[in-house]
């Protein structure tokens, strides 16, 4: 068997695709409105939900029309992910057109954000047993991402070589096996909740779904089986806001901070399937630990001493995602202690009474992202004596 190609699988479109079913084609021609299953015009969680009954085998309700509109990842097939897709897709209340090339948005979230939590980045691939070709895909991903799910660009790249396919032993298992590394192309070192040192749980990348035989040469797809060889274990896993949520799945561990532009080593993958398989498919998630996982707000400058009744410049804020992009994202002001100092609708801060008090920049279209500044108010000058050099006191 000839040896895998080189592909970057995690986040960012490949650039060789090879085409797995005349569905996926199909799709991507008519440019359907992906999501919308019913046919009412709007991807909903009815949606959703008619994928889901799909997937468990229940009959589909008159007028569904799953292939295309249901296929979100346009990897040919309905499945969980597909569903998943379409519920994320609805709870961000945007009825655009989604699938390969168009955004997919996650939850938008609410309350306090955390620092340290899990980004995930999302790729579904099939390989072609017989010519060693390798397809993987995702959609693009909401403009200003959260680390709830990222898709499309190369936020993460994920990357095969060194195939090879041998004969198993039974003789009627075959196994494909190739290295995988990882490289960590965002604005944030991944792999730590607190940019500095390695987290317990490393970067991992779980099998969402699958590993599954989808196409064999003979016999009866229902008989053929596929096992991963080598694995680190077996966890739960989501992201910061909830979606794409599971338990028990199996992963490969890479124990490295990486920080931006960094390669981990490569780790040995290995799947074995029964010799009549002509193709499978899985999906990949790998989930990497940042300190910022909604992204944040910088402010310049870093730190005010004002004195009683004095005002500052209006302060520079820079919003950033996740990945560490700049977004247009508008800002509202606070002030922790508004008796010390208090802050406009510019930015501008001054100066009430003598003390302490935080500045704080939130994002108004993500709550969790926000930066903050401290503020020194002294006690204005009082004239107390005639003589020149006495008049300043503090």
């Amino acid at each position: 068997m000839p040896k895998l190609a080189l592909h970057r699988l995690l986040g960012l479109a490949l650039l060789t695709l090879v085409p797995v079913s005349a569905h996926a084609q199909q799709a991507a021609q008519a440019a359907p409105l992906r999501g919308d299953v019913n046919g009412d015009g709007r991807v909903t969680a009815a949606d959703a939900q008619a994928v889901r009954d799909h997937v468990a085998g229940r009959p589909a309700a008159p007028g569904i029309q799953l292939l295309p509109n249901g296929d979100a990842n346009g990897d040919g097939r309905i499945t969980g992910v597909d569903a998943a897709m379409i519920q994320a897709f609805a709870a961000g209340r945007d009825v655009s057109r989604f699938g390969v090339g168009q955004p997919i948005k996650g939850s938008t979230g609410t309350g306090e954000g955390k620092k340290g939590e899990n980004m995930l980045a999302l790729y579904t691939c099939t390989v072609d047993v017989e010519s060693g070709a390798q397809r993987c895909e995702t959609p693009r991903p909401e403009m200003g991402a959260s680390a709830d799910i990222l898709m499309g660009k190369p936020f993460i790249t994920y990357t095969t070589t060194g195939g090879a396919h041998s004969r198993g032993n039974p003789a009627d298992e075959d196994t494909t096996s190739f290295n995988v590394a990882v490289t960590n192309n965002i604005g944030q070192p991944i792999g730590t909740v607190d940019g500095t040192t390695l987290a317990a749980t490393g970067i991992r990348v779980f099998f969402h779904d699958g590993p599954r035989v989808t196409v064999v040469r003979s016999g009866v797809l229902a008989d053929a089986t596929i096992r991963l060889d080598g694995i680190d274990g077996n966890a739960d896993f989501a992201g910061p806001e909830g979606e794409f949520a599971r338990t028990n799945k199996p992963f490969y561990r890479y124990s490295n901070l990486l920080a931006t532009g960094a390669t981990s080593p490569a780790k040995g993958w290995k799947f074995i399937y029964s010799s009549n398989t002509r193709s499978f498919t899985y999906s990949v998630m790998l989930s990497a630990p940042v300190q910022y996982e909604f992204g944040l707000v910088t402010l310049s400058p870093t730190s005010l001493v004002l004195g009683e009744g004095e005002a500052s410049a209006a302060l520079t804020s820079t919003v950033r995602d996740v990945t560490f992009a700049t977004v247009g994202d508008g800002i509202t002001w606070s002030s922790s202690d508004p008796a010390v100092a208090t802050v406009d609708a510019s930015g501008a801060v001054t100066g009430v009474a003598q003390g302490t008090a935080t500045i704080t920049a939130t994002s108004v279209v993500k709550a969790q992202r926000k930066g903050s500044i401290p503020v020194t108010v002294d006690k204005a000058p009082t004239l107390d004596s005639t003589t020149p050099a006495d008049n300043a006191t503090q």
